[in-house]
């Protein structure tokens, strides 16, 4: 049997959707959404995404992000859209160097800050008023290549626009729509505790293939403290 080549598959918002509300009969084979079920549909995706955040289910969102310090600058600009900070180094040559993750608590408590040199610790201000700030240990003495591992803020679902996740999350994420939106439309108990049961066996399986987040670096350093 001859195979297709291509590993191109992914579902956007809008057929997520279509799955779900056939999930839960309001869609026959064939039909497309209105695009009052759409919108309603994607308010409901990204409510339920936004919840599995706070699961720790970041799912797809880890970057490396690459920004130059500034020599005699104690602070480097964290990207908007980045949540926690799993790991982070600075890049010389074909050599990296790590710089542990501190909290600010750390960093206020030094009697010294103003130490120049190639930074070995970095500890993140998640409470600055616009943006996350991060505070080196030493001073940049120069500018060096710095890179850290963000964990990023899921991008919102739009309409007809790809996901942003792994295609093994796509089941885990019909079944989950579905059962929101049964709940909605007032069906039986009976067909929405089946949904739930079926998107959290899904959801399980989904998350058994998440990258482990563990270590004294990301328990200490990846979440913000004030």
């Amino acid at each position: 049997m001859a195979l297709s080549g291509t590993r191109t598959f992914s579902e956007n918002a809008n057929k997520i959707i279509s799955r779900a509300y056939k999930k839960i009969g309001r869609l026959a084979t064939g039909q497309t959404a209105t695009g009052e079920q759409l919108s309603d549909g994607m308010d409901s995706l990204n409510e339920m995404v936004t919840s599995w955040q706070s699961k720790q289910i970041f799912l797809w969102t880890e970057e490396e992000i690459t920004i130059n310090t500034v020599s005699g600058t104690v602070t480097i600009a964290i990207d908007s859209s980045v949540l926690y900070i799993r790991r982070a180094f600075i890049r010389i040559g074909n050599n990296d160097h790590p710089v542990d993750l501190k909290t600010f608590d750390w960093f206020n408590s030094l009697s010294r800050k103003d130490i120049e040199g190639r930074p070995r610790f970095m500890a993140v201000d998640s409470q600055h008023s616009s943006n996350m700030l991060g505070y080196l240990v030493r001073v940049p003495d120069a500018v060096y290549d710095f890179h850290y591992m963000g964990i990023k803020k899921l991008q919102d679902f739009a309409t007809g626009k790809d996901a942003d996740f792994p295609v093994r999350w796509t089941r885990a994420l019909v079944y989950g729509l579905a059962a929101e939106l049964a709940a909605d439309a007032g069906l039986p108990f009976q067909t929405i505790q089946y949904l739930e049961v079926k998107a959290e066996v899904l959801f399980n399986e989904a998350k058994t293939g998440e990258r482990e987040m563990t270590g004294p670096e990301f328990v200490e350093g990846a979440f913000p403290t004030c």
